[in-house]
């Protein structure tokens, strides 16, 4: 694996294990200070400082839904557009 792709895996595994534990901070450790977020209606720009304060508000949201935990299922780096990091799957237990 090189270096970047370690980089990109490292990422993804500090990201996952700070939303196991619900770490508000590391969280927001893994985002810029505004960043793309998509949702099913738009993507728009961010604040990361707007974000963090609607965490406690979304995690309580899936979990009403029964959301109890997602965790990555696979990851694979692509040669691509420079913009793209990676893709993978997520698993999601209900």
């Amino acid at each position: 694996m090189s270096n970047e792709n370690s980089g990109v895996a490292s990422f993804f595994a500090r990201y996952e294990a700070a939303n196991a534990v619900f770490d508000v901070e590391q969280i927001a450790a893994c985002y810029a200070a505004v960043f793309m977020f998509g949702g099913p209606d738009a993507v728009e720009c961010v604040k990361k400082e707007d974000f963090v304060k609607v965490l406690p508000r979304r995690k309580e949201f899936f979990r009403s839904r029964g959301l109890v935990s997602s965790n990555r299922l696979s990851r694979s780096i692509y040669a691509g557009h420079e913009v793209h990091a990676g893709k993978g799957g997520l698993e999601y237990a209900f």
